[in-house]
């Protein structure tokens, strides 16, 4: 597993094609699906942070293709364990993909926007949770990779350009997603 991290992260890094990028993240988010279907909450954990990696690594070297990937493989698998874990590692993780793609290649931020906004529909969550939680998600983010973060807090507000108006059960709804994070 953490050999596919390295094949990503160290190959995009060395120069290598963005197929070779790919099909390690293509090989991570496969790993993460089948981990997450037996229940397996570490692994799946690990490989949502990995995807994380090599995503952010692939939209730092222009690889377009493989920044995609990762983003994609960013989705909603359910919940997994007793935790919401993944969940909240998930969300993160798209939000510094968003951020890299901010800043590496422009191009892509609706791309990891919409990904963003299915995941929270289908945990059966609210936009909104992502803007309630922003900051602890940008400090964790912006301690591994601190030259995100300008790019970070632009990121946050393509994705606020977006929202519409507040629900009438948008209190609800973030009160019972506090209930439901660890904090």
């Amino acid at each position: 597993m953490e050999g596919l991290k390295n094949i990503g992260v160290e190959g995009a890094e060395s120069g290598f094609e963005d197929v070779t990028v790919l099909l390690a993240a293509i090989g991570l988010k496969e790993l993460r699906v089948k981990a997450a279907k037996n229940q397996w909450e570490n692994i799946t954990v690990l490989t949502t942070s990995f995807l994380r990696d090599i995503g952010i690594k692939a939209a730092e070297k222009g690889l377009r293709v493989a920044t995609a990937s990762s983003v994609e493989g960013l989705k909603y698998v359910g919940t997994v364990g007793v935790t919401n874990d993944v969940t909240d590692e998930t969300v993160c993780g798209l939000l510094c993909l968003g951020a890299a793609v901010q800043k590496y290649s422009p191009v892509q931020v609706d791309h990891v926007i919409k990904h963003l906004r299915k995941m929270v529909t289908e945990a059966r969550s609210d936009n909104y949770f992502v803007i309630v939680f922003e900051k602890e998600y940008e400090k964790e983010c912006i301690s591994k990779y601190p030259h995100l973060e300008s790019s970070f807090e632009e990121f946050i507000e393509s994705f606020r350009s977006e929202e519409k108006e507040l629900p009438v059960t948008f209190v609800t709804q973030i009160l019972t997603s506090l209930l439901h994070r660890k904090l």
